[in-house]
């Protein structure tokens, strides 16, 4: 289940997010989470877009070398093998970012949230072949970080 509202973020400031990433790419992307969680999804525009197949093939793209989980696990604190183990629920509000390059494109962001278990993507929509699209999903994960339900704001 997606947080309600933004506010579980309020404490955060850009130099608390862990990995890849300048300080302004971490100040973007913390206010684009705050945008994402507060007032496009009280407006609507975040779409619940979860579908077993896509689901399921989401989960092994996240795990495929060079994907989401791999780059997450190199360019932050998060241990290699972090997302092979079960989830250990955390206490507090973490974010983990790291970063890749498109090839001309803008880079793609990927963001783990460790107490809530969310993945996050912010980047152009390279999955439905729109480059020229951003987008901001959330992932909302199992215990073994396989993803139970996907939401979608597209800008």
């Amino acid at each position: 289940m997606l947080p309600r509202d933004e506010f579980f973020l309020a404490a955060l400031q850009a130099t608390d997010l862990d990995g890849g990433g300048n300080t302004r790419e971490k100040e973007m992307l913390l206010t684009t989470l705050r945008f994402y969680f507060g007032p496009a999804q009280g407006w609507g525009a975040v779409h619940n877009v979860s579908d077993a197949a896509s689901l399921a093939q989401l989960d092994l793209t996240l795990r495929q070398p060079g994907e989401r989980y791999e780059v997450l696990e190199q360019q932050t604190s998060l241990s290699s093998g972090y997302f092979s183990q079960n989830h250990s629920a955390a206490g507090q509000v973490a974010l983990y970012v790291a970063r890749k390059d498109n090839n001309g494109l803008s880079p793609s962001y990927f963001i783990y949230e460790a107490s809530r278990n969310l993945t996050l993507y912010v980047g152009p929509d390279l999955l439905h072949n729109l480059p020229g699209h951003l987008v901001a999903n959330a992932l909302v994960l199992d215990g073994q970080y396989c993803p139970v339900e996907s939401f979608t704001l597209r800008f």
